[in-house]
């Protein structure tokens, strides 16, 4: 084992590992003998189950996930309309596609997975003719928020708002299930008007509606549509498009068109979330501006990132605990909130709670990639393992109701308002792997061979740095291997 530091990092990338490890093992040992429950977003709790997968090679997660994917399956011929619901709003209607199957597929290339995403994709630009329309291709507008199989809104209360990204990477999903241009055009002519909008308004108040003339929508459902209702009076206006995975559409259209106008857009976003990097609670600032980073390269925002984390604050002192509040319904200030969210604190000597002060797990993650300091990564990767640990003490799974926060999921990869930035997801597997979401799930970086042994601790900048792994214990060399 080696000295110091060094040692440390060692020590919390394995416990990262381990409690992932037993989370599993438990889970399984929970659902699988549980069919499919019919929850619209029920395969949502596996997400950071497939970077795991990818890091260990452990087939048991494979294996589950094809069998909720069957029962999916069975789920929908029963209860959907060709393939999605009769009637859905754009935010849950897409959970159980953009969260599960396309994770799955991206993974697995599991056939089913792919049938399913393209029975649901094909009907945001009207390609199948016994479904009502959810497009308008004269206008370039979506009809309305509520789409589905059977019924939608009405065009007199048209209306869109940060979620119809939602069905934009459903259509993505689709173009990469069927290589097929269709899908790739209407997220290029809709996203566009959106893209060119967040560009034209002032920094941090991105457009959160858009009313086309000759609409009258309900007041209220506007307000719940744009999000509005998780808001408080001094949020910051860039969560709705969060929680709605705008900037991974943003991304995954520059990637894939080389149109400067998305990524643009997407820094635009991310230059927003730079002042919540300070927020322990938040994980999505810094997930997704290392995300950004590593797709696109560009380090301009970097000095700013820097002073608005600050040097790595101490740690603060007392026994960890884990604390669920009352029921309630109201907002909670910040990125990635939701009001039944796990908090964190420490018991004093006195019985009082201090409250977490510290950087969270995935700004910590981020400092360690613009720094190259190994405490950043120790401190993400040991407060991560703590707080996996005590979840998975208290917290159930998160497979009623996926987008929860006070679940072992919500935990790891978020709840539904952090766009799948969790503490494994937004800090440690971007730095045991290098791991950065493209096109709907983390992709491992090319410099880690997987899979990783139990017992074989990495630690890696993301993208854009280029330096090597550090492994322990040390593996040979190539050719010594051979």
């Amino acid at each position: 084992m080696p000295e110091g530091t060094e040692q440390q990092w060692v020590k919390a990338a394995l416990a990262c590992r381990e409690q992932m490890d037993r989370w599993i093992d438990q889970a399984l040992a929970r659902h699988e003998s549980v069919p499919y429950m019919g929850g619209p977003d029920e395969g949502e709790f596996l997400s950071s189950w497939f970077s795991h997968y990818l890091l260990t090679g452990d087939e048991r997660i494979i294996q589950f996930a094809r069998q909720m994917c069957d029962g999916f399956r069975q789920h929908a011929a029963a209860n959907f309309f060709h393939g999605y619901p009769p009637q859905a709003e754009a935010h849950h209607g897409t959970e159980n596609y953009n969260y599960f199957l396309l994770r799955l597929w991206r993974v697995d290339r599991y056939a089913p997975a792919g049938e399913l995403l393209v029975d649901a994709a094909h009907h945001v630009g009207n390609w199948v003719s016994e479904v009502p329309a959810w497009f308008d291709w004269d206008s370039g507008w979506f009809v309305n928020w509520w789409t589905g199989t059977r019924q939608i809104g009405g065009p007199q209360t048209r209306f869109e708002v940060p979620d119809h990204f939602r069905l934009i990477q459903l259509a993505l999903a689709g173009y990469h299930v069927t290589a097929e241009s269709k899908y790739l055009d209407l997220c290029i002519l809709w996203s566009r008007r959106w893209a060119e909008a967040i560009l034209q308004a002032p920094l941090g108040n991105p457009p959160l509606e858009m009313i086309p003339p000759g609409s009258n929508p309900d007041p209220e459902e506007l307000r719940v549509a744009s999000c509005r209702h998780h808001l408080t009076a001094d949020d910051p206006l860039v969560e709705p498009h969060v929680a709605s995975g705008t900037l991974d559409a943003l991304l995954d259209l520059w990637e894939l068109t080389d149109e400067e106008v998305f990524r643009n857009a997407a820094r635009k976003l991310c230059e927003a979330l730079i002042p919540e990097l300070g927020d322990p609670a938040a994980e999505p600032p810094a997930g997704y501006l290392m995300q950004y980073r590593a797709r696109t390269g560009d380090t301009s925002l970097d000095e700013r990132i820097l002073e608005a984390l600050g040097p790595l604050r101490t740690p603060t002192e007392g026994n960890p605990l884990m604390v669920i509040e009352s029921f309630g319904s109201g907002p909670v200030r910040g990125i990635g909130k939701r009001w039944d969210m796990v908090r964190w604190g420490y018991r004093q000597m006195d019985g009082s709670i201090q409250p977490e002060q510290a950087h969270s797990c995935a700004s910590m993650a981020l400092g360690y990639a613009l720094t190259g300091e190994v405490e950043w990564a120790r401190r993400a990767l040991e407060l991560a393992a703590l707080r996996m640990k005590l979840a998975c003490q208290t917290l159930r799974d998160g497979r009623i109701t996926g987008c929860s926060g006070d679940t072992i999921h919500a935990v790891a990869a978020g709840n539904g308002r952090c766009s799948g930035y969790g503490c494994m997801t937004a800090a440690y597997y971007p730095l045991v792997a290098g791991a950065i979401r493209r096109f709907g799930q983390e992709e491992l970086d090319e410099r880690l061979e997987p899979p990783v042994p139990p017992d074989v601790a990495t630690l890696m900048r993301p993208a854009p740095c280029t330096e090597p792994a550090k492994i322990y214990p040390p593996r040979p060399a190539a050719s010594q291997r051979e």
